[in-house]
């Protein structure tokens, strides 16, 4: 098993990573949080929210995340 990378230092380079993860696949929060090393499940949760609400990733109704735009 590859080590996990580092949870990023600042809060644009965790949304950045955060992101490039979901374009890869579909993934709920507990699945991004665990990528990373020393991530906080909160942390994740907080900026997958953002980028949702921003519409560059959106949720389906299992909380996965992944990469795609809001139909309006």
């Amino acid at each position: 098993q590859q080590p996990r990378p580092a949870w990023p230092a600042t809060a644009v380079e965790q949304l950045a990573a955060v992101s490039a993860l979901v374009a890869a696949r579909p993934m709920t929060a507990e699945q991004v949080a665990a990528s990373f090393a020393g991530a906080r499940r909160e942390h994740v949760e907080r900026h997958l929210e953002t980028l949702a609400l921003m519409g560059e990733i959106v949720v389906d109704e299992a909380r996965r995340y992944q990469a795609g735009r809001k139909v309006a």
